[in-house]
């Protein structure tokens, strides 16, 4: 049987301990600072170190979060002194988002093991070979993977695989998400997700037919577990099992982490053929948190409806009762399940109704309602709190410390000086007290001395077993026994937890960031006089004549996903042939079936002789290396450079270019090294990335019809009408924002930030409005004019920022 280790959440040094008690290897927590769920009750220093301490000394590992982007301030002047108290008392790894970050901590703190966060989208071997070389000890899957993708990656590295398997799904792949941070600038790249998602919308097609009777959460999943395929997870190569909940309640974590203990315990002991959940188990985790019941995530299936919670986006709970019938002011109901005092379930949005006694399941009894509120015979409510659950848990988990075993010797002689020595595993810690004399009065025997070392009070030890010898008529005072103890515990503790010295800085730090602020501020004032050039985006061959009719684009990025591969010869040769640059637009989620698709078109790929490739995963860049493809690489702005140290990621990987991050403000790009690096002025940003798909959840897969590729849109509580995408030669949803970025007025600010390439996507554009765009991007970028611009539009975060 594979080594399995069981990862737990901890958004508290409650959750903490709880996790440890429950069984939990290895514990994953956020610090202060550049975690991804910043409204956590996230770990200070002192709490930070007070639990790597405790872990350690019970055998445990601690994993800190620093899976957010960081920005250039952050990461010269912040991150170092951030990591290092952590570093200093043994921190056993960090996850990570930022290429940046990647790389300073593998400068700074080289011998510090990196695990690959889910942000950074790891989909396939292609990335999984390319974080393995540049040093990740760890990468998390995507969700989305299935176990025939996680067998692969097994199979073709050696690197350690984690992969979630209970708790929330996100409906967007990890790191590809900007929804809460277009709609309200609270950005899940900074730790700040106000989960826009599990709001309700309406769907409707290009042609205005709805695709609901009334609102639905369509892009709420529902939670998974994971239990009944534990063993095919395992079996796959997946090392580390990952329980999602640093948000949740210490009743959660312990909750959860002992029911995966026990089946991880069962699976390795036994194998599969004594395997097999409990219901009772099951039921227990639903009671604890679930979205309209579980699911078994993406490891055996694509995607699909089974796996949405489009009725409600919270805590469900589990059956409690069942309407018999119902009078004004009180209902008549059935135990569908045996109820406990203090039990809470869930009758509408308006009323909760707390149970008083004990109910037996079939027990027929009268509920008190609000005079107002309706009941329909037969409707069935839920328990949303099982307060017996959470007692038992607090009792075992919560109240009560885990405690290591140790074996305590002594040796008590005439005199010599007292000697012990305690031991727990393979560590070991001897000290001496005084010289033992001879007794006066009362001689201190064996069983005594015995009895007083096994007193370990409040510490994490337990005395398995004490074994004194001493000679007869000593004397040996209870103190000194007592002060022999602490020197025992205390050194054995020391043994234990993990002390080490500071790493050297690389060189690059605070003085560089004020010297970027200069130069920064000395540009402003020089008037910009360099030439920006025009890069587009279109999406098929219709669009064509209108941006190459304009002399002033230089470069013309195609999305074949509308016209296939059949089109690119045709496509690169028609740019080309008008003195356009033509570049391939790569998809932004590129695994396995995707590559086998692009494999087998290479010869098509090659033959159009693109001048470059815009990439948007570390699979396409791998890919790119691994076919020998020729042509420029620009990296597009979802893989993220929101400070220099991100570029140095890509150091010995052929990047040409760059494309400047949409969620930074102007002055966070100015204090940036922007050389190589382009912007977006005009556009739909992408909002979604999801292996869902809206048109399948509420219509059915229209894959092989005519309404393969087609847009729906989705409409929020305010109004506004977010255009989705169904990439179906992807299999996936690409979900926009409702209004464009608009900055084709801000011509000076950009050029001042040293932008030389800026870009205008023309998704959704008509000829009329293509050509229109283009008109003023000239006019303002190139010739320099003010103008004005009108419309439905937003400046992203080019004025606002993200926190």
């Amino acid at each position: 049987m594979p080594q399995v280790e069981i990862l737990s959440p901890a958004g508290s040094m409650e959750s903490f301990r709880a996790a440890v008690n429950a069984g939990a290897d290895a514990i994953y927590v956020g610090g202060s600072m550049f975690g991804a769920r910043a409204y956590a009750n996230n770990f200070d220093e002192r709490q930070l170190i007070e639990a790597l301490d405790f872990a350690h000394i019970h055998g445990k590992k601690v994993y800190l979060t620093v899976n957010t982007l960081l920005k250039n301030a952050e990461m010269e002047n912040t991150l170092y002194n951030f990591l290092l108290p952590a570093y200093e008392n043994g921190l056993d790894a960090v996850i990570v988002q930022d290429f940046g970050v990647f790389d300073f901590i593998r400068k700074n703190f080289w011998n510090l093991d990196i695990h690959a966060s889910t942000q950074m989208t790891t989909n396939s071997v292609l990335s999984a070979k390319l974080l393995e070389k540049k040093g990740a000890t760890r990468i998390v899957t995507s969700r989305e993977l299935s176990l025939e993708e996680i067998k692969a990656i097994r199979r073709e590295t050696t690197i350690e695989i984690e992969s979630f398997v209970h708790g929330a799904l996100c409906y967007c792949y990890s790191g590809q998400c900007l929804l809460s941070s277009m709609i309200g600038g609270r950005s899940g790249n900074r730790g700040r997700c106000a989960q826009p998602c599990r709001l309700s919308y309406s769907a409707y097609k290009e042609d205005g037919k709805s695709l609901l009777e009334k609102e639905k959460h369509i892009l709420s999943p529902k939670d998974i577990c994971t239990l009944e395929i534990l063993p095919d997870i395992i079996d796959a190569g997946v090392y580390s099992l990952k329980i999602e909940g640093r948000m949740k309640s210490p009743q959660y974590t312990a909750g959860v982490v002992s029911v995966y203990r026990k089946y991880v315990d069962l699976y390795m002991a036994l194998g599969r053929v004594s395997y097999k959940v409990d219901e009772e188990d099951v039921r227990n985790l639903m009671d604890l948190f679930n979205r309209g019941n579980f699911s078994k995530g993406y490891y055996v299936q694509k995607n699909g409806p089974e796996m949405m919670s489009m009725d409600r986006p919270n805590h469900r709970g589990t059956k409690a009762i069942e309407v018999v019938s119902s009078a004004k002011g009180k209902m008549t109901v059935r135990a569908l399940n045996d109820l406990n005092p203090q039990d809470v379930v869930d009758v509408s949005p308006e009323f909760t109704w707390t149970n008083g006694q004990k109910r037996k399941m079939g027990e027929i009894f009268c509920v008190n309602i609000p005079g107002n509120l309706k009941v329909k015979n037969g409707a069935i409510y839920y328990r949303v709190r099982n307060n017996a659950l959470l007692k038992e848990i607090d009792e075992r988990y919560l109240e009560q410390n885990i405690r290591e075993d140790v074996v305590i010797k002594g040796e008590f002689f005439l005199g010599k000086k007292a000697w012990a020595s305690i031991s727990c595993g393979d560590y070991y810690y001897e000290t001496h007290g005084n010289v033992v004399e001879a007794a006066l009065n009362s001689p201190m025997d064996v069983t005594q001395i015995e009895k007083q070392l096994k007193k370990l009070g409040n510490t994490e030890f337990c005395a398995e077993a004490v074994r004194v010898e001493a000679d007869d008529n000593i004397f040996i005072s209870v103190q000194e026994l007592k002060e022999l103890r602490r020197k025992l515990t205390e050194g054995l503790t020391k043994e234990m937890i993990v002390r080490r010295d500071a790493p050297k800085r690389d060189g690059i730090g605070k003085e560089i960031v004020q010297n970027s602020r200069i130069n920064a501020a000395k540009t402003i004032e020089h008037d910009w006089d360099f030439r920006i050039k025009i890069n587009v985006t279109i999406y098929d061959k219709s669009q064509l004549p209108a941006v190459l009719s304009e002399p002033n684009v230089k470069r013309v990025y195609f999305d074949m996903s509308k016209d296939g591969f059949k089109s690119l010869v045709e496509v690169a040769e028609i740019i080309k042939n008008a003195g356009k640059e033509a570049f391939l637009v790569l998809p932004y989620i590129f695994r396995k079936d995707t590559c086998d698709k692009f494999i087998r078109n290479l010869a098509l790929i090659k033959a159009a002789e693109f001048d470059g490739f815009l990439v948007k995963n570390l699979d396409e860049l791998q890919f790119l290396t691994e076919t020998d493809m020729e042509g420029l690489r620009i990296l597009d702005y979802n893989m993220y450079q929101m400070n220099n140290r991100a570029k140095e990621f890509f150091d010995g990987i052929s990047v040409d270019g760059y494309t400047v991050a949409v969620e930074l403000n102007q002055n966070e790009i100015l204090a940036m090294d922007n050389s190589g690096s382009e912007m977006i002025v005009y556009g739909r940003i992408p909002a979604m990335v999801s292996a869902q798909c809206v048109m399948k959840n509420l219509a059915g897969c229209k894959k092989n019809t005519n309404q393969a590729g087609s847009v729906l849109y989705l409409k929020d509580r305010v109004g506004k009408d977010m255009p989705v995408l169904n990439q179906c030669d992807w299999c996936y949803n690409v979900i926009y924002n409702a209004q464009p970025i608009n900055l084709l007025d801000q011509a000076e600010a950009v050029a001042k930030c040293k932008i030389s390439n800026v870009r205008l996507d023309f998704f959704l554009l008509t000829k009329e409005e293509i050509q229109k765009v283009l008109k003023q991007a000239v006019e303002s970028f190139i010739q320099k004019k003010e103008i004005e611009v009108k419309g439905d539009f937003t400046r992203g975060h080019f004025l606002r920022g993200v926190e």
